[in-house]
């Protein structure tokens, strides 16, 4: 919904750049912060019955829901070599399928066997904690310089050697030519 267009155009003004995985990660954990505040929202919407409030919680919810799906996205197509991305996307896109069909097999069985008065505050309060939790694990994995955070120099470099390459190509190719009409 809105929340999911607004989550990435909100964090585009505060990334430094978008070609910095570091950057792109901590963008990403953000997210999963801001996700579990939005189940925060939900879980005490749900528990007093308030549906202005439940609005609200989703569209924070979906803010950082957003923001991680673009992120995590970018972060696959910067980091991934060019012959192997269509599969990774591939999969990256079926792990999220098998993911919400698990999610929603599980909440449904939850809802129809739960034995709780209010199962839906149960279950959002369930997200909040997992999100709280994971946004947690990524921040002290991302500040001790883990996953797309160690990539930040060296993606520079290939940058710069691809560039080095590309201007090396086209020298050589103009050589080629001015020897060729030489010979002409």
């Amino acid at each position: 919904g809105l929340g999911m267009l607004a989550g990435p155009t909100l964090t585009n003004q505060f990334i430094s750049s978008h070609k910095d995985p570091a950057a792109l990660q901590a963008t990403c954990i953000c997210g999963i912060g801001v996700m579990a505040l939005g189940w925060v929202a939900v879980a005490l919407a749900a528990s007093y019955g308030d549906y202005k409030s439940f609005l609200v919680g989703t569209f924070i919810r979906t803010l950082g829901s957003g923001t991680v799906y673009v992120g995590s996205t970018l972060l696959l197509q910067m980091l991934t070599d060019a012959q192997f991305l269509g599969r990774t996307l591939a999969l990256a896109a079926t792990g999220d399928t098998i993911m919400e069909a698990l999610s929603a097999t599980m909440s449904g069985q939850i809802l129809d066997r739960g034995r709780f008065a209010n199962n839906n505050a149960i279950l959002a309060w369930f997200g909040a904690t997992m999100g709280a939790l994971v946004t947690t694990i990524w921040t002290i994995y991302h500040l001790r310089g883990g996953a797309a955070a160690q990539h930040s120099s060296k993606l520079e470099v290939e940058v710069a050697s691809m560039r080095n390459f590309r201007s090396n190509t086209i020298s050589l190719a103009e050589e080629e030519d001015i020897h060729y009409q030489e010979l002409t």
